[in-house]
């Protein structure tokens, strides 16, 4: 699952001079190549994926889509930011702990992941 912002960040917008609608296009079909990227890799190992893309606030998508789909867990990975950097972004994935009533099961993906 990729949940794109509703919100594009305009500083990025400007140093590529888009307009707003030509850039959610961008961002909307280079996500959908990622996920499909990720997707076609996963089945190789004998993975059943579905992918899902989705705009608006991220924990909140993911909760919602969880819990309307009767998902069992779900799986999330950290980028690890502490201090002052966690305190001005924020985590996604502490916020899907915090909002979900699914288990969620949180991971830092290794150097290599990344």
């Amino acid at each position: 699952m990729h949940v794109i912002e509703k919100t594009p960040p305009l500083m990025y917008i400007h140093s590529i001079n888009l307009q707003i609608e030509s850039f959610s296009s961008y961002i909307e079909e280079d996500a959908k190549a990622g996920l499909e990227k990720i997707a076609e890799r996963l089945k190789k190992e004998g993975a059943n994926i579905i992918t899902v893309l989705r705009r608006g606030l991220s924990y909140q998508e993911i909760v919602d889509y969880a819990e309307g789909n009767r998902i069992d867990i779900i799986v999330i990975a950290t980028h690890g930011r502490t201090g002052i950097l966690h305190t001005l972004l924020g985590s996604v994935a502490e916020k899907v702990i915090r909002y979900s009533k699914i288990p969620v099961l949180v991971i830092t993906p290794t150097e290599k992941e990344k």
